[in-house]
């Protein structure tokens, strides 16, 4: 039988329920409904998809109505032009944007065109840094965390997903410096994405715009505004150097790990009574050397 994509209203019977995911919309194809139905007997109940609820966690959900969903409705939210005055309209029209490079890398990943992947990536890298850090993490979460009541639980999650997905495009991008294409790593990189727009577009902007009135609204759009005049746009820069900076980081990881187990091993050797030193302080020995070891972005 041929998925069908279906749009279910929702209701959550988790009694604790209190943000926003206690009832809402979710697009899911019929097998996978079908799969999150069978954990329960009762008919119309279902496991909430991952990534749902906001809370991070499982829930029973109960099917409120049940129909087949638009094709084009992974962006329900996010179809108007953005008004460069209303902040969230604008994180909105910037997932679309993300989605749309999305679409082009996987393109070149169906392709294995390594040079496209690299300034691809490099380009998905400076979006992230702009909208996820500079404008989201800087600007808008401060005042989300004075403002909602649940607002520092709600930014902690998604700054969780912001973190897991740039370390999962930096450790891509190192690859493609060496020529290898880590297929799961950036399919972890798109799906990961995917999801955590649609939790913001369907959820998370929706609660911040409730609150988010006034001189509190006008306060984010112009500190957005003002992070986009003085961005530095990241660039893809030279695959060949950021191989050559790879390898000296991982020697001077190989000297820094050798390093500390010598000292591990004195350490040892002192705590079993057998050590040599003759009662030497650890703290007069030679310093460790001054050894920086980082990502090149």
């Amino acid at each position: 039988m041929s998925k069908q994509m279906l749009k279910i209203d929702y209701k959550c019977l988790h009694p604790s329920c209190i943000v926003k995911c206690r009832e809402g919309t979710v697009d899911i194809d019929s097998e996978t409904f079908k799969a999150l139905s069978a954990v329960y007997e009762e008919e119309g109940k279902f496991r909430s998809p991952k990534g749902k609820c906001l809370m991070g966690f499982s829930q029973p959900f109960q099917v409120v109505d049940i129909g087949a969903a638009a094709a084009d409705d992974s962006t329900s939210m996010a179809q108007a032009e953005a008004d460069p005055d209303d902040p969230i309209s604008v994180l909105m029209a910037e997932h679309r944007k993300v989605l749309a490079l999305l679409d082009r890398i996987e393109g070149y990943l169906r392709r294995r065109d390594v040079e496209a992947l690299w300034t691809a990536t490099a380009e998905l890298e400076d979006e992230l840094a702009l909208h996820s850090i500079e404008k989201e993490e800087q600007v808008l979460f401060p005042v989300v965390r004075e403002l909602m009541p649940l607002g520092e639980g709600l930014v902690g999650i998604v700054m969780e997903d912001h973190v897991e997905v740039i370390n999962l495009l930096y450790a891509f991008r190192d690859g493609l410096a060496d020529d290898e294409i880590f297929d799961g790593i950036i399919n972890s990189v798109i799906t990961n994405l995917k999801s955590h727009i649609r939790k913001e577009d369907e959820e998370f902007f929706e609660l911040v715009s409730k609150t988010l009135k006034g001189e509190a609204r006008k306060k984010v759009a112009e500190g957005m505004k003002n992070v986009e005049r003085n961005h530095v746009k990241i660039e893809a820069g030279d695959r060949a150097e950021h191989a050559a900076l790879n390898r000296t980081n991982r020697e001077q990881r190989k000297v820094l790990n050798e390093h500390i187990a010598a000292v591990k091993d004195l350490v040892n050797i002192s705590a079993d009574g057998g050590c040599g030193c003759g009662g030497e302080d650890l703290g007069e020995m030679e310093a460790t050397p001054d050894i920086h070891v980082g990502h090149s972005h």
